[in-house]
């Protein structure tokens, strides 16, 4: 059950660290789009 419980915390943890990955990518984009637009 441990065991269970441990790759559903490592799954979820992978799951959150992709979401900062694509916030950041949008901010670098928003960034760039900003500064074509200026």
């Amino acid at each position: 059950m441990e065991e269970g419980l441990k790759v559903i915390r490592i799954r979820n943890e992978s799951v959150l660290l992709h979401f900062d990955d694509v916030q950041d990518l949008i901010i670098k984009v928003i960034k760039e789009r900003e500064l074509e637009i200026i």
